[in-house]
């Protein structure tokens, strides 16, 4: 019987980064990002990299590891909180069990996804209960944000209104003009619409918690296509017009190319490496400066204020946390996309 996904997630928060600073809900979330495998002892299990670098963790038994023709072990009882890094494609990792063992492959970019958000939440002001932490996972799942940067969903989260909705009123009506984004956090709604051949609305859809509404009128600039009408007594969280138009629209942090980067630290900027060790020893750009995010805010005292900053990590997202935080305390600084995982000039190792 294969090892229960609950005890194994309890288990990598215990022990690994960036697990042990997952809140409840987001751990449930990782989930989604990590595979496990079950070995018997002596088995053995090739595992191909992929795009990014992800991570591999051990959660019972012991294993050996080829990479690129050197052996590690790994123990479960003898842990190393950070986490063993994965090659990238097309290079693979060969696993054998030394005794019955399970290990996790990890999603480097989904789990950096939840860190930023963790980060975010824990950095804000806004966010210093459970409904508004909540609240705030419901407008970051909306479609209409998903692809926005965390600060211009944070923003659009601070500008918006929690209104009371009757059971039985419209929240919005069939071609009157679109004034604004919603989020309904508490109750039920119907969807109704008349088509270009109907004689009458049509239910066409039930809203719940969580669920969105009003973006397409707003980005299209035209009239509401359907009405929304509350079925039950509800809240809904609000976002004004002009507001989602302009958290839509305009860049909330400073972002720069890998091509720009390098102009700019040959002309004076400074390097922050926010991964991981064993990512930073693994490879990194020569005389960048290493202070891995879970310790940035508790050693922010070693930066200075006179400098101008690009904050790297392996993808970018957890660059982007440490960025709000940095900003928060008025330094200068600004993200390189594509972190090292794009990066095409000099690096190093400390392997070699």
């Amino acid at each position: 019987m294969g090892t229960p996904i609950n005890h194994t997630l309890n288990f990598l928060r215990q022990n690994y980064y960036p697990f042990i600073h997952l809140s409840d809900s987001a751990l449930s979330e990782a989930e989604t990002a990590i595979r496990t495998f079950e070995l018997k002892t002596k088995e053995r299990i090739k595992i191909t990299g992929s795009h990014s670098q992800d991570y591999l963790y051990i959660t019972k038994g012991s294993v050996e590891i080829e990479k690129r023709g050197k052996y590690t072990k790994l123990d479960a009882k003898h842990i190393n909180p950070n986490p063993f890094l994965f090659l990238r494609q097309p290079e693979s990792l060969i696993i054998t069990a030394l005794e019955d063992a399970t290990v996790c492959h990890a999603n480097s970019d989904a789990l950096d996804y939840l860190v930023s958000w963790e980060g975010l939440v824990q950095e804000s002001d806004s966010f210093d209960d459970e409904a508004s932490k909540d609240n705030l996972k419901k407008v970051r799942d909306a479609v209409a944000f998903r692809r926005l940067p965390m600060e211009a969903v944070e923003e659009a989260f601070r500008r918006m209104e929690k209104v009371s909705i009757n059971a039985g009123q419209n929240v919005v009506t069939q071609g009157e003009p679109g004034e604004a984004f919603y989020v309904i956090i508490k109750g039920e709604a119907e969807v109704w619409q008349q088509g270009l051949y109907d004689d009458e609305q049509k239910k066409v859809a039930v809203l719940n918690e969580g669920d969105t509404f009003g973006e397409e009128a707003l980005v299209l600039g035209a009239t509401r296509n359907a009405t929304v009408k509350m079925i039950t007594d509800g809240e809904l969280l609000t976002l004004k017009k002009d507001d989602f138009n302009e958290l839509m629209s305009a860049p909330m942090i400073r972002k720069v190319t890998a091509e720009v980067a390098k102009a700019m630290i040959n002309n004076g900027y400074h390097l922050l490496d926010v991964r991981y060790e064993e990512e930073f020893d693994d490879r990194s750009v020569p005389g960048a400066q290493l202070i891995p995010l879970p310790e940035l805010r508790s050693r922010c005292n070693e930066l200075d204020m006179n400098r101008r900053y690009l904050i790297m990590c392996a993808s970018g997202r957890r660059a982007t946390v440490a960025s709000l935080l940095l900003r928060q305390r008025n330094f200068d600084v600004s993200v390189i996309e594509g972190g090292m995982r794009d990066w095409p000039y000099e690096t190093q190792s400390s392997y070699d």
